[in-house]
């Protein structure tokens, strides 16, 4: 196990201020809201949003593939293929890092991960790092610089200076930033918008704690003690506080009067412009609405299962398919191996159709050429009939596009009648 596998057990600041802000619980806001993380995803819709894209991210195949003389094909001999695919650290799944570091990118606009190499410099396991507990710098001497403050409060430095010579210490996939080596975060440019947001849901959380009443105040003809006081507010919240005790008769005593202060239960729907809207959610998180529950409007994202779901691929997906695939070629591969092997994501199970879709395509595609019986059966994730299905057909009567037709031949001449002379009546 690595050093910080060992001490970390699961605790990152792309930017210095980070570490501060967390110590003190989070970005504050107007809303006196300290937004974390934590609280983000207490927010349904950024929940929804953030395990849709993690688990997509965290599910989809990611292979080492190898350069061949008729194109490229999935190298499972590769040490770095296990550690992407199967298992990238005794205590992980590939599935259980890839959704947690998409998370952390989601959120804080960066991922990183602890790079554990043999004596040999092969990559054997990745260590997730807490991207708020991580800053990283450019030092023009020294170059990249990653500092993370353990748990303990002890700092460890990694410095990568010789990208094109020296293995990288750490596996960092960057979300949209400005300067190349951090991504911007979404929590604490937005920290207002989801402050407000989970500010809305806490309001109306306590608000029908009360039984949809807002406070009040309780008065008494003369003056109270302080015991009295105490006393009394005990007395009234234990008979009407909660769902529980929601339209419960108070019995009050020695002229003590209630006085509502604050709206009229008939205006609780001002608690539905203080909702956050979902849709806005969305759009920060680019994934489309319908997909985290909001069906209640039309959607621009096609019309049909199949057009929404190619849609999500490409606009939602794929740029965080990019940057996890050239973060990992630059990081993981070697220089040597950079020039011969490529990381990639295989999505082709996302654009399955229907049945009659997905034959319709296959048939034009084998009538073409494109596809062999083997890559078919690759594509529906079933076992392929060995070298006779990588044989390739093509309509024997297509030709290469300008090529002239073949000329006709003359037709055969017309045999000759019988006898000297034409027959009678013929002119």
């Amino acid at each position: 196990m690595s050093l910080l596998g060992g001490l970390l057990k699961r605790s990152t600041f792309a930017n210095p201020d980070d570490f501060l802000r967390s110590a003190l619980g989070g970005e504050p806001t107007a809303s006196g809201v300290a937004m974390t993380s934590e609280k983000a995803l207490g927010i349904p819709a950024v929940y929804a949003a953030v395990s849709l894209v993690s688990d997509a991210v965290g599910s989809l195949p990611l292979k080492v593939f190898k350069q061949t003389a008729t194109g490229k094909a999935v190298d499972t001999t590769h040490p770095l293929s296990s550690v992407l695919h199967q298992l990238p650290n005794p205590e992980m799944t590939a599935i259980e890092l890839r959704s947690a570091m998409q998370g952390h990118l989601m959120l804080r606009g960066n991922a990183f991960a602890e790079i554990q190499r043999d004596t040999s410099g092969r990559v054997v396991a990745l260590w997730p790092l807490a991207p708020h507990l991580m800053t990283v710098t450019r030092d023009e001497r020294r170059g990249l610089v990653y500092l993370y403050r353990l748990p303990d409060g002890r700092d460890v430095k990694w410095t990568w200076s010789q990208p094109k010579t020296q293995p990288a210490p750490i596996f960092h996939v960057r979300g949209l930033g400005y300067d190349g080596y951090t991504g911007y975060s979404p929590l604490t440019l937005h920290r207002e918008t989801l402050g407000l947001a989970y500010a809305a849901k806490e309001y109306g959380a306590r608000f029908f704690s009360n039984a949809g009443r807002p406070s009040g105040v309780l008065k008494a003809p003369g003056q109270l003690s302080d015991e009295a006081r105490l006393r009394l507010k005990a007395a009234w919240d234990a008979t009407t506080r909660g769902l529980s005790n929601a339209h419960r008769v108070a019995v009050l005593e020695e002229g003590i009067e209630w006085q509502q202060v604050g709206m009229d239960p008939e205006d609780s729907q001002m608690l539905q412009s203080l909702q956050y809207s979902d849709a806005q959610i969305a759009t920060l998180l680019r994934v489309p609405p319908h997909m985290i529950g909001q069906v209640d409007r039309s959607t621009s994202w096609g019309t049909g299962i199949e057009a929404q779901q190619t849609m999500f691929l490409q606009y939602s997906l794929v740029p965080w398919l990019s940057r996890w695939e050239q973060a990992a070629g630059r990081d993981l591969l070697s220089v040597k191996g950079f020039a011969t092997r490529s990381v990639r994501f295989v999505v082709q199970g996302m654009l399955r159709g229907d049945l009659q879709s997905r034959s319709a395509f296959y048939q034009t595609m084998f009538d073409r050429g494109v596809f062999s019986v083997n890559d078919i059966l690759e594509l529906e994730d079933r076992n392929t009939i060995g070298p006779a299905g990588d044989v390739r057909y093509v309509m024997g009567n297509l030709m290469p596009l300008g090529e002239t037709p073949i000329a006709a031949p003359e037709p055969a001449p017309r045999p000759a009648l019988t006898g000297d002379t034409e027959p009678e009546g013929v002119m």
